[in-house]
């Protein structure tokens, strides 16, 4: 999917939600926070902005769009018993990141969320340890799909604090993407 189609889907995307949200079963908020990858690295952030459907009480729809900088240590280990190994190195990945969860509230404020992530990789930064293994931005793929899920708890009507795991379904050069965030949100 390229640059042109994304762009178009979320602008459509918008103006549906917008002329939606008329009616009050619809917030809007902002969120931020921190991400960390379960693979190592250095801690990353996240912000961006979401939609919540409420369909009642209990059960709402909510697709967000975010940017995230995340970054994740690598390690290859060479089946070859006369090369040198194991590979190492760590990636600096610039995102921009689609997650659509169905959210659930178990008791008062206290939500669980499950759905599927959309993520397409907008910058690379790759650190190599060796001189003799080279992992090079090209290699990967620029989209992600993955599963996220989710608690989160409502501070007050405004305020929210939201802790999720991501795990890459599909794998880009060997790996599958593991990253837990922390959040903070505000609605509008």
């Amino acid at each position: 999917m390229n640059l042109k189609k994304i762009a178009f889907l979320i602008i459509s995307s918008f103006i549906i939600i917008n002329a939606y949200g008329q009616n009050k079963q619809v917030d809007f908020g902002i969120k931020g926070g921190v991400n960390f990858s379960t693979n190592g690295g250095d801690i990353g952030f996240l912000f961006g902005g979401f939609t919540e459907f409420n369909f009642n009480e209990k059960l709402s729809l909510r697709p967000e769009l975010l940017f995230s900088a995340q970054n994740m240590d690598y390690e290859f280990l060479n089946e070859n018993p006369e090369a040198n190994g194991p590979y190492t190195g760590n990636i600096k990945e610039k995102s921009i990141l689609l997650p659509i969860t169905l959210n659930y509230e178990l008791v008062n404020n206290f939500q669980i969320a499950l759905g599927p992530q959309f993520g397409y990789t907008l910058s690379q930064d790759i650190e190599n340890d060796s001189d003799s293994f080279s992992l090079r931005a090209d290699d990967w793929d620029s989209f992600e799909l993955g599963i996220t899920s989710g608690i989160s708890y409502d501070i007050s009507d405004n305020y929210g604090i939201d802790i999720r795991y991501t795990y890459g379904i599909n794998k880009r050069f060997g790996f599958n993407s593991s990253i837990l965030q922390l959040s903070f949100e505000y609605k509008f």
